[in-house]
């Protein structure tokens, strides 16, 4: 949680020294875990065992996050006490301002139940350790050997130490084992579930988990219980030969109810043994094949990632946690295409472990997440408020559903949809203007002449032929209360731009002098005869002979206008 952001600066100037340099000698301790068990760091170490020291607090994300994979608590089954007996593993709470509620998940400076997570010792206010150790930063992971040398100056012996941080499992075997040359004794198997983790449709599951042997001797039996529910299932019983370095995948069961699983490893090689391991079965929402991913980002988009598998754990898309970095509050949105009669599990992660729920650290905004069926009438089929704290949640589709495109689906209807699977009642047909669905109005004239407004003269065509379209009748004109007598009307084409429509120009001579004139006429058409009183039109200066000169005449008045 962001209680981070302000509590470490008190935890980085607490520490006036460097943090222990790798190869230092770890200080020694005695403290009590939240059981009342006593325990000292030197003597474990005297005894021969590897320690790693987890130092952290309630309310870091990156601690709590690291504490989810169970890393350590997996070291802790194998080579702990009620292991192979190798190495101790104690969670170090030094933030002594948390409580008890605050372990236990109900705190309000928690990220979540401690307690119910780790199965290795938990010791609280533990700040003088770690300040003993100069930490300075959550989370501090120490490996400290059993390679006790002997301070002549004091007579004790002295163990060093190496910060193994956040490793992987392998990495911390290597770390306490190879590295402290502490080898691992007996038996030492290690189980990881390897099953299914989502029952499509409602249909069967199949629990397996896979087995590894770190240990110098083999693996030849082995029990398992399981729980579903709480319920406890048959016992199931493995025998074979599992050597140094070799795995097995075991069958755990085939199971119909989602919930969460427990199987525990409770004996090998006939001796006792404690290893646990719990996952969430999930369920499967019906979905078509056309899905959107959509997440707006909170304060912190680079804590954000997603990915979406086949059930059998293919990677199908995702985004994964660092590439959205630098967009913070942007809305985000991912088309994803999946196979038809398949399951999906979706998983979205924060790497901080608070989820979208930026608003708890101050003035910012909450994030969301939604998952949309695009081939379902866009229905929201999963979605995430963003005061939801998480580090990992985890969604299952059962693509089971055909695409639901809603239209017309009648063949002869102007609106014909040929992708409509459901045929929504919304055909239509073409109107008498030639509009789809239209109602007929579109090509209904309506510039029409106003007869009552010019009663008193008879109506429009009195008043044209009479007073005329320029005319004011009570301060309008003729032309606006008689548009259609006054050619006034708008219209779609008019090739000549003289402001009468084509459909009712009126094509004929238009000159006054003609003898054919039209008053009618809207447009000449070159029709015009013009009245003549010369036999020889042509013999310009009059001299009874069409010469030369008359040819010189016309061509130097050839150009000018007649009006």
């Amino acid at each position: 949680m962001r209680y981070l952001l302000t509590s470490l600066l008190c935890v980085f100037t607490l520490g006036l020294t460097a943090q222990l340099p790798n190869g230092s000698v770890a200080p020694d301790f005695t403290a009590t875990d939240i059981t009342g068990v006593e325990y000292n760091l030197y003597d474990l170490l005297d005894e021969g065992n590897t320690v790693i020291l987890n130092f952290g607090a309630t309310w870091t994300g990156p601690v709590w996050n690291y504490a989810q994979i169970g890393v350590l608590q997996d070291l802790y089954s194998v080579f702990g006490p009620e292991g192979t007996g190798d190495l101790y593993v104690f969670f170090l709470e030094s933030d002594d301002t948390t409580t008890d509620a605050d372990l236990n998940g109900n705190g309000p400076a928690t990220t979540g139940d401690w307690v119910s997570i780790i199965n290795y010792p938990i010791i609280d206010n533990a700040s003088n350790v770690f300040d003993s150790y100069s930490n300075s930063y959550y989370p501090t992971i120490y490996t400290v050997c059993p390679d006790g040398v002997l301070n002549e100056n004091t007579n004790e012996m002295e163990y060093t130490l190496v910060e193994s941080g956040q490793a992987s499992f392998d990495g911390h075997v290597t770390a306490a084992f190879m590295d402290c040359e502490n080898s691992i004794t007996g038996a030492a198997p290690l189980m990881s579930y390897n099953g299914e983790t989502s029952s499509c449709g409602g249909g069967q599951w199949m629990a397996s988990t896979s087995v590894n042997n770190l240990g110098s001797d083999d693996v030849t039996a082995m029990i398992f219980t399981a729980e579903l529910n709480g319920v406890a299932q048959d016992d199931i019983t493995w025998g074979g030969v599992l050597s140094n370095g070799d795995n097995t995948t075991i069958d755990l069961g085939a199971y119909n109810e989602t919930g969460t699983f427990d199987y525990s490893l409770v004996s090998v090689n006939g001796a006792d043994w404690n290893a646990e391991e719990a996952v969430n079965i999930i369920g499967s929402t019906d979905a078509t094949s056309y899905i959107q991913v959509r997440i707006t980002t909170d304060n912190w988009p680079e804590e954000t990632g997603w990915t979406i598998e086949s059930a059998s754990g293919m990677y199908i898309d995702g985004v994964a946690t660092g590439e959205l970095a630098g967009q913070a509050n942007t809305e985000f949105t991912w088309d994803v295409a999946l196979n038809l009669d398949e399951c999906y599990v979706f998983t979205m992660t924060d790497t901080y472990g608070d989820g979208l729920y930026a608003s708890q650290w101050g003035d910012f905004a909450d994030g969301s997440a939604q998952i949309i069926d695009l081939g379902n009438v866009d229905s929201v089929i999963w979605f995430v408020e963003g005061d939801m704290e998480f580090a990992e949640i985890i969604f299952g589709m059962n693509v089971n559903l055909e695409i639901i495109i809603d239209g017309c689906m009648d063949i002869t209807s102007c609106n014909y949809s040929p992708e409509a699977t459901i045929d929504d009642d919304s055909c239509l047909e073409f109107d008498d203007c030639g509009i789809c669905g239209g109602d007929g109005s579109s090509c209904i004239q309506t510039c029409l002449d106003d007869d009552d407004a010019v009663s008193a003269v008879g109506g429009c065509i009195n008043a044209v032929d009479l007073l005329g379209c320029a005319f004011y009748w009570d301060d309008v004109l003729i032309s606006e209360l008689c548009p259609e007598s006054c050619n006034n009307c708008p219209c779609d084409n008019d090739f000549n731009d003289n402001g009468v429509c084509d459909d009712v120009e009126v094509f004929s001579c238009t000159y006054p002098d003609a003898i054919n004139y039209n008053a009618l006429a809207t447009a000449d058409n070159g029709s015009c005869v013009f009245e003549t009183t010369n036999a020889c039109p042509a013999d310009l200066d009059g001299n009874g002979v069409v010469a030369t000169q008359d040819l010189l005449s016309f061509l130097s008045l050839f150009g000018e206008s007649c009006l």
